[in-house]
């Protein structure tokens, strides 16, 4: 499947490869509401696509938070907001000229991290149902 192709590829840093995939799909496997284009109508494709799409934004396991690993390079402004990361993590962001500018993370536990964007890593330190705000300018 391909939206299968565009998970795999999303760990490997080519934001271009997904671009190409990302694209093919929306030409010819996407309905203007992305839902998937091949009958009989099939949910794990619909799945498969939301999912490889969340792949391109966020990668998370345990201890540790990438943000946007695949970017593709029409996306070049955006934001997410109640995404979630392991760990029982939400993820808010946003982004400008392809750069995360702020990040928000929320969690009901007491946990540390390791928060990875724009080529620099950071430990967070996030208090029981606490929120902790991140802004990366300039150096970042």
């Amino acid at each position: 499947m391909v939206s299968n192709s565009v998970m795999n590829l999303s760990g490997t840093g080519s934001p271009n490869v997904q671009k190409g995939i990302y694209g093919y799909l929306q030409r010819k496997r996407l309905y203007p509401n992305m839902l998937c284009a091949h009958p009989p109508f099939q949910i794990d494709g619909n799945f498969g696509f939301a999912a490889a799409v969340a792949e391109m934004l966020v990668q998370s396991r345990k201890g540790h938070i990438l943000l946007l690993p695949a970017l593709p390079d029409e996306w070049k402004d955006g934001k997410v907001r109640g995404m979630k990361a392991q760990g029982d993590i939400t993820v808010d962001f946003e982004w400008r000229d392809c750069r995360i500018h702020r990040v928000r993370l929320s969690s009901p536990h007491e946990q540390k991290l390791t928060l990875e964007c724009n080529g620099v890593s950071k430990t967070v330190f996030l208090k029981p149902d606490g929120t902790e705000d991140v802004i990366f300018n300039g150096n970042y």
